[in-house]
C-alpha cells in the first residue's frame, strides 16, 4: 500500500513543496529557483521524478543541467523534468538532485536541489516465538498466530525453523509438514500464504513473522488500496479527532461498508460511514476500520492513531533545608526549567515552623528573591512568574516547582503540616483566558473556611465580585506577559499558621490574548515531518481562510531554545516560499513569527489590525 501511495504522490510532483538550496546574489528581478521532488520516501526500484518550479517555464531560453548523487537519469536531461531510476543498491540511502540553470538574469540564483529518501525495509512483526514444546502447546501457539493472521488475511506467514536433532534436514521437513497440515487442514489457512525457512541453527527455536504482500501483487488481484487519514499533530483533550478511510475504488463495482472501533474515546458521529469523529481523551487513540465487501484475499483492516494532549502536571524541581546554606544547584535547575518552558509558572514553597516571627518570614522571602536576582541566577528572566507560597510545617524547608499552564497548583511534598493549620490555598479554573473573559480565584479547602474572613487584593486585574468571600471574579486589565495575581489574607486562623496566600494566572503569548475575541485558533502540531506540516499549512488557507477571507493567517513556528538564527530563518523561509510560491497566496495574507522555547507550532486567523502583527509585539515573551 505504501508503494502505491508513493507512486500516487510522484504523479503529483508538480505541486509538491521544494527544499531550496541556492547560491549567488539576488536581485529584485530574479525568479525563485526551486526543485520539486517526491513527497515522502520511495522504494528501491521505483522511479523518482524531479522538476523545477512551473513558473520558470514562462521564461524562454533557459537551459537546465541536472546532476544526481545516486541513481541514473533515464530521461529529461536538459529539460524541466527528469526521471531517475533507483535499484536495490540504493536501499536506505537518498538521492540529491541538483539543477543548474543557464539563461537567468546576471546575478540571480541559478542553483537548487531537492532530496528524495529511499526506504529501508523495517523488520516484519514477530507474531510468535517458542522453543521445543509438546504438540498440544505448539498448537496453542499456532492458534494465536491464526487469530493475528485473520486480521490481515492477505499477509504471508514466515516460519523460521531451527532444530537440535541429529538429522536436522529430516527434522526440519517433519516439522514443516506437521505445521502446514495443522494450519491448512484444521484452520483452513491457504497453503500459498505459508512460507517456511530453515534457520540453520540448533536451538530448536521457532519464529513466526507476518509479512504484508507486495502492493503490486494486491493491485494485480484487483485489491483497492486502503488507508486512514487521521489528525495532523496533537489533539487537545475534549476536542474532536477526525478519521477518514481512504479506499481506491476506481473501476470497481465494490460497495464498501465501514465498521469502526477505537481503543479509547467516544465515537460521536460517523459510524458506518467512511469518516468518524471521536472525542479525544488525554491519551493516544487507535482508530481501526474494517471494510466489508472487498474480495476475500484483499486487506480490509486499517488503523491510525492520534495523540492526545494529556492534562499538564506540576513538576517538583527540588528542595533544600532552610537551616543550612542555600543549595545553588537546586536554584539553578529551577532557573533552567523556567527558561526552557517560558509559559510555565514557578512555585516556591517557604515552609517554616509555627510561631516564627513575621519579620523572619519576610526576611526569608527577601533572601529567596535576592538569591534569584542578585546572584544573577535568573539573568533576564521575568521574575513576576514566580509565586511564593507560605506553609506552616514542622520541617523548615523550601521547595521549588514548575507549573505548566492549565496544571493544578502543587502542594508542598515534604512539608510536615502542623495540626490545626488548615491547608488553605487558592485555586483557579484551568484553561485559556480570552480578551474580555474573567478569571475566578477560589479558596482551595472549602471545608476549612467556616468562621474565617477573607480580604483579597489583585494585581493587573479588577475584582468584579466576591470581595470578602471565599471566591472572587477578576477581569484582567493587562494581557501578553503580565499575570493576574490574587493575594488572599485570611483572618481567624490559629496563631502561627500561614495566613497569606497568592496565586497568579500566567497569560501565555498567544495572539488572541492580546487582540479582540474574533481571533480564531485553527490548529497545532509538534515535531512533524515537512510533508505533514505543509498539509496543515495548506488547510489553514484552503479551509480556514476561505471561510474568513478578511483575516490574516498567523503562524507561530515553534523552535527549541538551542536553535540558531540560521535554522529559524531557514524554516520560516520554507513556510513563506511554500505559501507564496506553491499555494500562490498574496504576501499580505501571511504572517510568520518564531516562537522560541516551544515545541508546538500554532496556526491562527487574526484581524488585519491585530497587535500581534506589529513588529515589536511579543518581544518580552522571548526566553
Amino acid at each position: 500500500m505504501l508503494r502505491q501511495i508513493s507512486h500516487l504522490l510522484i504523479t503529483l510532483v508538480l505541486v509538491s513543496t521544494a527544499a531550496i538550496l541556492t547560491y549567488g546574489q539576488t536581485t529584485s528581478a530574479c525568479p525563485t529557483v526551486t526543485v520539486n521532488g517526491p513527497a515522502g520516501e520511495i522504494y528501491p526500484g521505483d522511479m523518482a521524478w524531479f522538476s523545477i518550479d512551473p513558473k520558470l517555464l514562462d521564461i524562454t531560453g533557459l537551459i537546465f543541467q541536472w546532476t544526481v548523487s545516486s541513481g541514473t537519469i533515464v530521461s529529461g536531461q536538459g529539460k524541466a523534468v527528469i526521471q531517475v531510476a533507483t535499484d536495490e543498491r540504493s536501499r536506505g540511502t537518498s538521492i540529491v538532485a541538483t539543477v543548474e540553470i543557464s539563461g537567468l538574469p546576471e546575478g540571480c540564483k541559478n542553483l537548487a536541489s531537492e532530496t528524495a529518501g529511499i526506504k529501508l525495509p523495517g523488520d516484519p512483526p514477530l507474531l510468535e516465538e517458542y522453543g521445543n514444546l509438546p504438540l498440544a502447546e505448539e498448537r496453542e501457539r499456532l492458534n494465536t498466530v491464526v487469530v493475528e493472521w485473520s486480521k490481515n488475511p492477505s499477509w504471508y506467514l514466515y516460519f523460521i525453523l531451527n532444530s537440535d536433532a541429529k538429522d536436522p534436514a529430516a527434522a526440519y521437513d517433519a516439522r514443516v509438514e506437521r505445521i502446514k497440515k495443522y494450519l491448512t487442514a484444521n484452520k483452513s489457512l491457504p497453503a500459498e500464504r505459508l512460507v517456511f525457512v530453515n534457520g540453520g541453527s540448533f536451538d530448536h527455536r521457532t519464529k513466526i513473522y507476518g509479512v504484508p504482500p507486495d502492493p503490486r501483487e494486491l493491485a494485480a488481484k484487483g485489491c483497492p488500496s486502503l488507508s486512514i487519514n487521521g489528525p495532523a499533530g496533537i489533539v487537545a483533550e475534549g476536542d474532536i479527532a477526525r478519521y477518514t478511510a481512504k479506499i481506491d475504488l476506481v473501476g470497481s463495482t465494490i460497495t464498501p461498508r465501514f465498521q469502526w472501533t477505537t481503543s479509547v474515546g467516544e465515537i460521536v458521529s460517523g459510524q458506518g460511514t467512511n469518516t468518524i469523529e471521536v472525542r479525544q481523551p488525554d491519551r493516544i487513540i487507535t482508530a481501526t476500520v474494517e471494510v466489508s465487501g472487498l474480495p476475500p484475499e484483499c486487506p480490509n483492516i486499517a488503523s491510525e492513531v492520534s495523540f492526545g494532549d494529556p492534562a499538564p502536571q506540576a513538576m517538583k524541581i527540588g528542595g533544600m533545608s532552610n537551616t543550612t546554606p542555600p543549595d545553588l544547584e537546586v536554584v539553578r535547575r529551577f532557573r533552567d526549567e523556567l527558561r526552557a518552558n517560558p509559559n510555565n509558572q514557578g512555585f516556591i514553597f517557604l515552609a517554616y515552623p509555627p510561631n516564627l516571627p513575621k519579620a523572619k518570614i519576610a526576611a526569608r522571602e527577601n533572601a529567596i528573591r535576592d538569591l534569584l536576582t542578585k546572584e544573577r541566577l535568573m539573568g533576564d528572566f521575568d521574575g513576576s512568574r514566580i509565586t511564593l507560597v507560605q506553609a506552616t510545617s514542622k520541617r523548615d524547608i523550601t521547595e521549588f516547582w514548575r507549573v505548566p499552564p492549565g496544571a493544578s497548583n502543587p502542594t508542598c511534598e515534604s512539608c510536615d503540616y502542623v495540626r490545626g493549620c488548615s491547608s488553605i490555598g487558592i485555586e483557579r479554573k484551568s484553561g485559556i483566558v480570552k480578551a474580555g473573559d474573567v478569571v475566578v480565584f477560589s479558596v482551595k479547602d472549602r471545608a476549612a473556611v467556616e468562621g474565617l474572613s477573607f480580604y483579597w487584593t489583585v494585581r493587573n486585574g479588577k475584582i468584579e465580585s466576591g470581595q470578602g468571600t471565599s471566591s472572587i471574579r477578576v477581569r484582567p486589565t493587562t494581557y501578553i506577559t503580565r499575570p493576574v495575581t490574587a493575594t488572599l489574607k485570611v483572618r481567624g486562623l490559629p496563631e502561627g499558621c500561614a495566613d497569606t496566600f497568592e496565586e497568579s494566572y500566567a497569560i501565555p503569548c498567544h495572539p488572541y490574548l492580546a487582540t479582540s475575541v474574533d481571533v480564531s485558533f485553527w490548529s497545532e502540531y509538534r515535531n512533524v515531518p515537512w510533508t505533514r506540516e505543509r498539509k496543515e499549512i495548506e488547510s489553514l488557507f484552503s479551509r480556514a481562510l476561505r471561510r474568513q477571507p478578511e483575516k490574516i493567517a498567523y503562524i507561530e513556528k515553534g523552535f527549541p531554545l538551542n536553535s540558531t538564527v540560521r535554522e529559524r530563518d531557514a524554516a520560516i523561509r520554507r513556510i513563506q516560499n511554500y505559501v507564496h510560491t506553491t499555494l500562490r497566496i498574496p504576501r499580505g495574507k501571511l504572517f510568520v513569527r518564531p516562537s522560541i522555547g516551544r515545541s508546538a507550532t500554532r496556526l491562527y486567523l487574526v484581524p488585519d489590525d491585530s497587535p500581534a502583527l506589529s513588529a515589536d509585539w511579543k518581544d518580552s515573551c522571548s526566553p
